[in-house]
């Protein structure tokens, strides 16, 4: 039975990593971290850290937006300025 235990923390330690690949400590950081501790201070280890953010300072998986044309930018068809 005792070995059934482990075996059912590690899994759930695992789990727990995989939630936090994402995030500022990565996987092996919540992975050790549940592990030392407990999976629920984990868990609360992964709902408090940030995610890890792109060079642009946007979430890694923050899709990007769309922003229309200015004005001014829109050429006609002949190549010249629609607004001339």
């Amino acid at each position: 039975m005792p070995v059934l235990l482990v075996i059912v923390n590690i899994a759930v330690c695992y789990v727990i990593g995989v939630l936090g690949r994402n995030r500022k400590l990565g996987f092996w950081g919540h992975f050790f971290a549940s592990l030392l501790l407990t999976p629920v201070i984990g868990l609360l280890l992964v709902v408090a850290t940030d995610p890890v953010r792109d060079k642009d300072d946007k979430p890694a998986r923050q899709k990007a937006v769309f922003k229309p044309a200015r004005e001014k930018d829109i050429v006609s068809v002949s190549g010249k300025e629609a607004n001339t």
